[in-house]
């Protein structure tokens, strides 16, 4: 079996140590409650990522579809309905909610260990595969130059595409245009010091102040080894089946074939003339009772002829006597 070449990529978020508010008690708190607060294992959590991960303007769209559809599920049962609400959404924010306009100031990125310049964005998306939202490719299809190479689902990089505004998000969902190319790494860090919205695989969530690190993840091995594992036993199954159906073909065929040469041979079978006695089949019985007439008859005959010689010889001796 040749290995499938996949990358799984794992997202780490790291909360802030949140200090303890202000409070006009002069009680201190509890070695307890301050530890809760500074346990870095309590604000860590980890999303695994197959296909991208988005920051800033077009997590925002996507967390109020989201929320919209989870208050009113049964109005989004159309595609085109759902590309309407994205469209509505989408103007909300170019003329109302601009919530996301300086991202680009207010958050840290670096790629392998690198900070990285930001141009004026408002949003962020790290991609593994080159199929984002509706199938679109944020990356583009120009010819890469200079520090960029083409990218593979397999090459162990991510791109980080830069979103200008939410007109150049529809443009990219509609397939008509590109995000701005910012870099491609193995690994990645966005430090943040509010929170913003963000994406996984089309999950949003509000992300509190902290930072982002996208690494390779251990996982895919184990999908892969399980995934190899699961296709043995199906190939292994499917031989079994095709095995057991010869077998039962081949037994069915060999009933078959006997029962047609019983057949053969019951209609091969010469007939019997009933009218000869010696062919047919008469029970010893009936035969003794046919032919006890003349037995008797001829037993009787000599019998008698038996017993009169043994008469007149008892006479001749009687008579020798006699004189």
């Amino acid at each position: 079996f040749t290995r499938i070449r996949d990358c799984r990529w794992a997202v780490v978020f790291h909360e802030e140590e949140r200090s303890q508010p202000p409070t006009a008690s002069s009680v201190e708190p509890s070695p307890d409650s301050e530890q809760m607060m500074n346990n870095p294992e309590d604000q860590t959590s980890m999303i695994i990522m197959n296909n991208y991960f988005g920051i800033g303007i077009d997590a925002d769209v996507c967390l109020q579809f989201h929320n919209k559809r989870d208050a009113n599920p049964e109005k989004f049962s159309s595609r085109l309905f759902n590309k309407t609400q994205y469209v509505k959404i989408g103007l909300q924010k170019v003329f109302f909610e601009r919530t996301c306009k300086d991202l680009w100031r207010r958050v840290e990125l670096e790629v392998d260990g690198k900070v990285i310049e930001l141009p004026c964005i408002e949003g962020i998306i790290v991609l593994n595969l080159l199929s984002w939202g509706s199938g679109a490719n944020p990356w583009g299809t120009a010819k890469e130059e200079g520090q960029f190479q083409k990218p593979t689902h397999y090459d162990g990089l991510l791109e980080v595409v830069g979103i200008s505004d939410v007109s150049r998000l529809g443009l990219i969902q509609s397939k008509l245009s590109a995000g701005i190319r910012i870099a491609q790494g193995g690994s990645i860090r966005i430090t943040t010091h509010e929170e913003w919205p963000v994406q996984v695989d089309g999950e949003p969530h509000i992300q509190p102040p902290g930072t982002i690190t996208i690494l390779k993840s251990a996982l895919k091995f184990f999908f892969l080894d399980n995934l190899r594992t699961e296709v043995l036993i199906i190939i292994t199954s499917k031989r079994r089946l095709q095995d057991k159906a010869k077998m039962l073909k081949k037994a069915k065929k060999s009933r078959r074939n006997a029962t047609s040469s019983s057949t053969n041979a019951a209609a091969v079978r010469p007939v019997r003339n009933e009218a000869s006695p010696s062919s047919s089949r008469i029970h010893p019985c009936i035969l003794l009772n046919i032919d006890s007439g003349p037995l008797m008859h001829e037993k009787s005959t000599s019998d008698e002829a038996h017993s009169a010689t043994t008469n007149g010889d008892d006479d001749d001796e009687e008579g020798d006597a006699f004189l």
